[in-house]
């Protein structure tokens, strides 16, 4: 065993290394105890990324090398990722006995390249506090997930008071109509009684994603936006019936959209866009969650109705003349298009599976 004891651990290459690997070391020496006068302990930090020994990894970008002797040690990676993920592996250590430290050679890396979690815009989520979040990311940084997805957008059916259950958890300084207040009621056993909690949620009212955006990059977790369309959809085309669906008549339904109407797209890409300038863009994220799912007929969709399937399809004379495949087919690529013009390269979605780009064409072959 290597006997700490309060002996200083001394890192060497700190200053060279990038800013994701200096934070994993600042978290290891968050978790040794203080330091005495007694001799150092010395672990080496590098980056090799032309060794030879990463090519037995399958994922040699989250690979590391980490060997601890009893009067020094070293911590050798092929990227940032990798010393970030040797850094928490140290950690877990050290929580274990923070006075001393097995002798050992590690050589890891994942299996998979993408692991984490998906925190859907629904009841719980919407209670959270920046502080929450961060916690959520640290507790996914030890257990070295690499990706978070956060719905910020998503509508279901009719579900509680007779309401639809609509979430927006990003506000729209440009569009302040779209917003989700809630009613809450619970009883609470403090005062033995009923209680009724009205609120928006936390990350919308102190517009806070842009800060979880940050802090994940900050922990080797990409935090992508789940903005769900043209599915799951009630609060946008009631708040700007211009773009919903409509039924024959012309009525808009305030449900579903209408993608012959131009202002859809526009409006629709208004959103995106503000998403991509506020959030994604200042923090270098190139990823985006466009949803995609259940774009079919169900009960709840409408309050008068809730008992009465239906279809979330414009029924106005241009939108007839193509089918609800042609749609949304025409409705992936052209939003795709949009998001690769923004600089997003990373496009996911919940019925198509992954979207990858072969020049400008999206590969749309799970459609």
């Amino acid at each position: 065993m290597i006997r700490l004891d309060g002996r200083a651990v001394v890192w060497e290459g700190v200053a060279a290394m990038p800013l994701l690997a200096q934070h994993g070391i600042e978290l290891v020496q968050r978790g040794l105890s203080p330091t005495s006068a007694a001799a150092p302990y010395t672990i080496r930090v590098a980056l090799t990324p032309a060794e030879a020994i990463w090519e037995t990894a399958a994922i040699k970008e989250e690979a590391y090398l980490l060997e601890l002797g009893v009067e020094s040690g070293q911590l050798l990676a092929h990227s940032a990722a990798g010393l970030f993920a040797g850094c928490q592996t140290l950690l877990q250590l050290l929580g274990h006995q923070p006075e001393e430290l097995p002798v050992l050679r590690i050589f890891d890396w994942p299996d998979l390249r993408y692991r984490g979690l998906y925190i859907e815009s629904k009841w719980g989520p919407d209670l959270m506090t920046l502080a929450e979040w961060q916690a959520c990311i640290d507790r996914m940084a030890a257990l070295k997930f690499n990706s978070l997805g956060v719905g910020i957008h998503c509508c279901w059916v009719v579900q509680y008071g007779g309401k639809t259950t609509e979430f927006l958890m990003v506000p729209f300084p440009d569009h302040p109509t779209l917003a989700t207040p809630k009613t809450l009621r619970y009883y609470a056993p403090s005062v033995q009684g009923w209680k009724t909690l009205e609120y928006l949620p936390a990350m919308f009212t102190e517009d806070f994603f842009g800060q979880v955006v940050a802090y994940g990059k900050a922990n080797n977790i990409t935090v992508r936006p789940h903005f769900n369309t043209p599915g799951h959809n009630t609060l946008i085309p009631r708040a700007y019936p211009d773009v919903s669906a409509k039924s024959e008549e012309g009525t808009p339904l305030g449900y579903g959209f209408c993608f012959s109407n131009p202002h859809t797209y526009e409006l629709l890409f208004a959103l995106y866009d503000s998403v991509i300038q506020r959030y994604l863009r200042p923090n270098a994220i190139d990823w985006f969650h466009i949803g995609l799912d259940e774009v079919t007929g169900y009960m709840g969709i409408d309050p008068a109705k809730p008992f009465e399937v239906l279809e979330p399809w414009c029924h106005c004379p241009e939108c007839r003349q193509q089918s609800h495949t042609q749609h949304l087919q025409a409705y992936a690529v052209r939003v795709c298009s949009h998001l690769k013009e923004q600089g997003i390269n990373h496009i996911t979605s919940g019925t198509m599976g992954w979207i990858t780009w072969a020049g400008s064409t999206p590969n749309l072959s799970r459609c």
